[in-house]
């Protein structure tokens, strides 16, 4: 049997007390444990928890020059909707040039 666990640093947060069956993957032999978010002290917990021996383990550049975070000022919330209409059209026309050529992209906005 195969066992793949991503988001490995979950069992740590989530095996002893929300979750305790999450806790004890190493029942099921795991041949693969996937998280970007272990620190070392995590990783040591993991080795030990998962009972992995001499594992391998792949540490890459987290660096995605093509993932940003994009912060701009609104109007205030008197003007409403148009409030954000200096924000967001510019971003609708630009997605109308470009169609499927435009990066994916998220917009959170803290509406009320």
């Amino acid at each position: 049997m195969v066992c793949i666990i991503d988001e490995a640093h979950l069992v740590y947060e989530w095996g002893s007390e929300f979750r305790p069956d999450f806790g004890k993957p190493s029942q099921l032999s795991p041949i693969l444990a996937r998280t970007a978010t272990a620190p070392k002290k995590l990783i040591e917990f993991l080795k030990g928890n998962l009972r992995i021996k001499d594992p391998f383990i792949l540490v890459g550049n987290l660096d995605r020059p093509n993932i940003f975070i994009c912060k701009s000022k609104r109007r205030p919330s008197s003007f409403g909707a148009e409030s954000y209409n200096d924000i967001l059209l510019p971003i609708a026309e630009d997605i109308k040039l470009k169609l499927i050529d435009y990066p994916l992209t998220i917009v959170y906005l803290p509406l009320k």
